[in-house]
């Protein structure tokens, strides 16, 4: 097993086709889901354990925290669909290992950034798939 397919299962590689400013937005979405989870703990351990009632200003910051979340949410559901959508658009000629552009290459070949063989029919199945698995919700 290669290290992109643990990362993938894990949950850890990037998104196919994914841009900078994608992986910008989930960068900002992680960091305010700790922000929250922080929070969060503050607030449970100084009122629970301690009684401040003090904690209780933190509940406006940590609402726009959750607004935050949701709304940069929606932009990489977003930003899911356009990739999904740009791979439509060009044939699904972008080699699934890589994200190498396979456009202005023939129809079936070698991918030259990886050396992954490709044809058109195993690219747009291995994409299907990976949109799929993406689309999956949890529990199904």
């Amino acid at each position: 097993m290669n290290r992109y397919s643990l990362l993938q299962r894990m949950g850890l590689a990037r998104l196919p086709v994914s841009t900078d400013a994608e992986r910008k937005v989930r960068r900002q979405m992680f960091t305010l889901v700790g922000v929250l989870l922080v929070l969060g703990a503050i607030m449970v351990i100084g009122f629970g354990v301690f009684h401040q009632r003090w904690v209780f200003a933190f509940v406006p910051v940590v609402w726009l925290c959750a607004m935050g979340v949701a709304f940069l949410a929606t932009r990489i559901a977003n930003a899911n669909y356009d990739g999904k959508k740009h791979l439509e658009r060009v044939g699904y000629k972008v080699c699934p290992a890589c994200e190498y552009d396979l456009s202005e290459l023939p129809d079936a070949g070698t991918c030259p950034e990886c050396g992954g063989e490709y044809e058109p029919a195993m690219l747009k199945e291995r994409w299907r798939d990976i949109y799929t698995k993406l689309e999956e919700k949890v529990g199904r």
